[in-house]
């Protein structure tokens, strides 16, 4: 019966060594690698709850408007650790539609829609006041989720949106929602 190679053993143990080490060095990396994460906030209760936003994801809210009773829905992103409107759409022209467009904002018609999409406001701290099932029917998606009806949640209440970065590894454990 042939002996092994000692000299194969050693470099067949030299390479699963590599691979454990570039293993660990990228798991080390995704661990460490910095996320957005957009949070809820209430007032009174603190944190309610907490999404993992990478880039390019969007988060919306829909409402009723308090005058003209006509659907809202305001579309937002998180980048550089801010909360930026991206779109704006109403059916209604007393409803929250811009008599000044800002610079490198445009305006279109989309179905019964008007929208208008670009440069708009840019926040540290979003703050939505949060109607009942009659006046406000607020309603909350992020990405390409369901729409949750705040209104039943937290009904006459104010949230606060606002962003962290947080490590990926720390976020993964501590993502919330209701």
């Amino acid at each position: 019966m042939a002996s092994r190679n000692p000299d194969l053993r050693f470099e067949t143990e030299a390479r699963m060594a590599r691979y454990a080490v570039f293993l660990l060095l990228g798991l080390a990396v995704v661990g460490l690698w910095p996320v957005d994460v957009l949070v809820v906030r209430t007032g009174e209760d603190g944190t309610a709850k907490e999404y993992p936003m990478p880039l390019g994801r969007v988060f919306a809210t829909r409402y009723l408007h308090s005058v003209q009773l006509s659907p809202v829905e305001d579309v937002y992103m998180v980048r550089d650790g801010l909360v930026r409107q991206w779109r704006g759409k109403v059916q209604s022209q007393n409803a929250g539609l811009p008599t000044v467009l800002p610079e490198r904002t445009r305006f279109y018609l989309e179905g019964p829609w008007l929208v208008f999409e670009g440069r708009l406001p840019v926040l540290e701290e979003l703050v939505l006041r949060v109607g009942d099932a009659v006046l406000g029917r607020n309603r909350l998606r992020v990405g390409a989720g369901e729409w949750e009806a705040l209104y039943e949640s937290f009904a006459g209440r104010r949230l606060y949106f606002s962003t962290e970065r947080r490590i990926f590894g720390r976020a993964w454990f501590t993502w919330r929602k209701l």
